[in-house]
């Protein structure tokens, strides 16, 4: 048996964990058609979105492909995909690292818990699937945050311009963003009405104002009286003698 030393304990961990996530990255590359065989088919499932144009509905499929979370140093990293039901961001594993694009499909909500942050972008653990990453939002997107914490979705890197978050259907009706802060970023809306309340969009990343200097009272300027005594003003003119 071969022993490693204990420094090389938990890189060695972290590697099989990014093995196995980056295989999943592989895993959703395109890949090619295998043969198929004559009156069989094999079309995947996929989410379906109806567009009414001219008075003709039409039927769209969207792929679907499974998102991936995986947990490191501290990090929540999210390959790109499409959610599925109902999936929550908690706080208690934020933030959040998405890595690739992300589709909420009509019939599906993405729920982000008050004092997440979710940044866009790969980094040099797991590299972006492509730049200015998006969130497609087709079904329902519930970010509500609080005055005291609110949701923070910003650029990985802070500065990087990023795709934001596109509302593209009337499906999206029931999504709501308060007390959200986006940064580097912008929401746009296409054919959709979305509730968005106490949320403010920066093209870049806030800057925290420096802390005012607190003036200190104890050296004001003090004024001083003069008390020295005046000196006495004496009448002179006689002789001072007494005559008898």
């Amino acid at each position: 048996m071969k022993y490693f030393p204990k420094t090389m304990a938990i890189p060695a961990l972290v590697l099989l964990v990014l093995s196995g996530f980056q295989a999943r990255l592989l895993a959703q590359a395109p890949q090619p058609a295998a043969p198929q065989a004559p009156g069989q088919d094999q079309t995947q499932p996929a989410e379906q979105t109806q567009t009414e144009e001219e008075g003709v509905t039409k039927t769209a499929e969207i792929p679907y492909v499974p998102i991936t979370m995986v947990k490191v140093q501290g990090q929540t990293y999210v390959t790109g995909g499409t959610i599925k039901g109902v999936q929550t961001l908690s706080a208690s594993a934020s933030p959040y690292v998405f890595v690739g694009d992300i589709i909420i499909p009509p019939g599906s909500t993405l729920i982000v818990e008050p004092g997440v942050t979710v940044k866009f972008g790969g980094d040099l653990i797991f590299p972006s699937q492509k730049p200015n990453l998006t969130i497609t939002v087709k079904g329902t997107l519930k970010a509500s945050g609080t005055k005291e914490k609110p949701i923070l979705f910003t650029a990985n890197d802070g500065t990087t311009e990023w795709g934001g978050i596109l509302f593209s259907d009337p499906t999206c009706k029931d999504s709501v963003m308060q007390y959200c802060q986006m940064e580097a970023a912008k929401i746009t809306t296409t054919n959709a009405t979305v509730n968005i309340q106490d949320t403010v969009v920066t093209k870049e990343k806030a800057v925290p104002k420096p802390p005012e200097e607190k003036k200190d009272k104890s050296k004001k300027k003090t004024k001083t009286e003069d008390k020295t005594p005046a000196p006495e003003e004496t009448e002179s003119g006689g002789c001072g003698c007494l005559g008898f």
